[in-house]
């Protein structure tokens, strides 16, 4: 835990110099942005069945 706050104030210093010394440029403009969302990370899980590909070519459609 000691290395990751260590590493979150490193992360924290280089945006405030980036802001800084970037004033007015897209970079400053990403560094407020990325300082706002604060640090994180978000995993989910998605898995995609190949054989979803195949269920419109077997189904038929009804002729109203």
């Amino acid at each position: 835990m000691d290395r990751l706050v260590e590493e979150r104030a490193a992360a924290r210093r280089a945006i405030e110099f980036v802001i800084t010394t970037h004033v007015g440029t897209p970079w400053s403009t990403v560094a407020k942005y990325e300082k706002g969302r604060h640090f994180g990370l978000s995993l989910t899980s998605y898995f995609l069945d190949p054989r979803y590909r195949e269920i419109g070519k077997r189904i038929k459609v009804p002729a109203l």
